[in-house]
């Protein structure tokens, strides 16, 4: 069945071929982490629907403003408010045969990839590894005040990402676990956020990054400063 792309709009649909730049290796990971590959038939059309399609908060859809400004300009963003007290949504969908057959044939991006539980480290330019961990963080990691973590589809891709940070701080402290949704597991990746390490891990993110939701960088600066301010006050004391 071939895939059918609705009225294609002016993409760059080339965006993926190559990941040369700070901003591709950060989408990249972002969808890894939040994007989607989804496949439909309509009993209308007479092939199959495919988009690349995101969704997240509103107060983050900053990313997808980017992701927008980057590849699909001439696509709209839509805003929905969920049911309940849910926050409102923004959704950004892409039909470019192209930019997903690259996603699917480069870097192993699938339909349904939640189940692939084999998914491994994309083979991007060691230069660029730090940019697209940041973007995975941003789309499915946490970050607080005394751990930070990531939730990863793949043990693998989890203990792929855990060797990428001790290659830079070879103290981190670590533990991966899995855990069980009602369709599939996942692995939890998490790293201690102690007094020591909270520097080198948000200059290893951060220094001179130029992409980057800023809702989490300033949760990870906040947590460093304050154990700067922790540590002085103990020397102080």
């Amino acid at each position: 069945m071939r895939s059918y792309i609705p009225g294609k709009k002016n993409h760059v649909s080339d965006y993926f071929k190559c990941i040369n730049s700070e901003t591709k290796a950060y989408i990249l990971g972002y969808i890894v982490a939040d994007g989607s590959i989804e496949e439909s038939v309509r009993k209308d059309r007479p092939s199959k629907l495919v988009r690349l399609r995101f969704g997240c908060v509103t107060e983050d859809d900053e990313i997808l403003k980017l992701i927008q400004r980057e590849i699909a300009p001439d696509n709209k963003l839509r805003y929905y408010q969920p049911s309940g007290n849910r926050k409102q949504t923004t959704c950004l969908q892409i039909c470019d045969k192209e930019l997903i057959s690259d996603l699917r044939n480069l870097y192993n991006i699938q339909p349904r990839k939640t189940y692939d539980a084999n998914f491994e480290f994309p083979n991007i330019p060691k230069e660029y590894e730090r940019d697209f961990i940041r973007g995975f963080i941003d789309g499915d990691g946490f970050i607080g005040t005394r751990h930070f973590s990531m939730i990863c589809n793949s043990p693998i891709f989890a203990n792929q990402i855990k060797d990428k940070f001790l290659e830079v701080i070879p103290t981190l402290k670590w533990v991966i676990y899995e855990e069980n949704r009602k369709t599939t597991s996942y692995w939890s990746l998490h790293f201690s956020y102690n007094i020591k390490v909270r520097k080198l891990i948000f200059e290893y993110l951060y220094n001179n990054a130029t992409v980057y939701l800023k809702r989490k960088r300033d949760i990870a600066l906040n947590t460093v400063l304050n154990a700067v301010d922790k540590r002085t006050a103990q020397c102080n004391a």
